[in-house]
């Protein structure tokens, strides 16, 4: 995306990998799904499978395996795609939030 550059195809396959890692049951770290999300909102690409597919997995992390930075990197990637905030998804978030530390912040 560096230079203007945007590589639709290859943006849309590796949504299709990360898709497809899911539906096999793959584990997704809390972090990895806030930044898969992110990058595509950034580059203003929408995929409702993989939204579908990241908030599955999102869900699947138990709240305390969240960090303070996983967090807000899927609420930055929910903001931008109101679509996808689920009243599950942003639940399960506010669960992972009072999971934390107090310094965790």
């Amino acid at each position: 995306a560096r230079g203007g550059l945007r590589m639709p195809q290859v943006l849309a396959h590796l949504a299709q990998a990360a898709v497809s890692l899911q539906v096999m049951g793959a584990s997704f770290s809390a972090q990895a799904v806030g930044n898969i999300l992110n990058a595509y909102r950034k580059l203003e690409m929408m995929d409702d499978s993989l939204d579908d597919a990241m908030a599955e997995a999102a869900l699947a992390i138990p709240p305390h395996n969240f960090d303070a930075q996983a967090i807000s990197t899927i609420a930055n990637a929910l903001v931008n795609q109101a679509s996808m905030a689920s009243e599950e998804l942003l639940d399960h978030l506010c669960l992972a939030t009072a999971a934390l530390p107090s310094t965790a912040w």
